[in-house]
């Protein structure tokens, strides 16, 4: 496939490029002993725009931080063809060395584009559960190797938390 091609087809299977979904998550990480490090809630906003979608990560944290909604890890931020597909994915504004791989249907692997020894390594992938339930795995190793953080995101579009299902 021309690496044009790829890069339109990636851009496609964007299932946020029609589709509203505010997705309402519990997070939890662990540190590499298994021990539980943070819990918190979130929501991730996508809205098409026609043009592409406009996206927002809103935290619900359970201490003095509380609810947080804007900065670098919340956005909003524009995704657009033009800024975002490439043959190797779709990339994120807050994460340039970070891309996505979309299969159809809205699964979804968001990973490093590159990985070279000596640097950290993160990975996240996506699977939905009929059209309202969705959850995420995530992986960080630090720069030396290591196993930094495991972490599972469940996510829900029916309404706030506790999900009913």
């Amino acid at each position: 496939m021309p690496v044009e091609d790829l890069a339109a087809a990636h851009w496609r299977r964007f299932v946020y490029l029609k589709l509203a979904r505010r997705w309402h998550a519990l997070w939890c990480r662990w540190s590499p002993s298994g021990e539980l490090r943070s819990v918190f809630d979130a929501e991730r906003a996508f809205e098409p725009t026609g043009k592409g979608c406009s996206m927002q990560v809103v935290y619900h944290y359970r201490d003095e931080r509380g609810t947080v909604a804007e900065g670098p890890q919340s956005g909003p931020w524009h995704l657009t063809e033009e800024a975002c597909s490439t043959p190797h994915g779709m990339l994120h504004p807050a994460s340039p060395e970070m891309t996505t791989l979309l299969l159809p249907g809205g699964p979804s692997a968001w990973c490093m584009r590159r990985s070279p020894a000596g640097t950290p390594c993160a990975a996240e992938l996506f699977l939905h559960h009929g059209d309202h339930l969705r959850m995420s795995a995530g992986v960080v190793h630090s720069a030396d190797g290591t196993l930094q953080q495991l972490a599972l995101v469940r996510e829900d579009a029916r309404g706030p938390w506790p999900s009913a299902a």
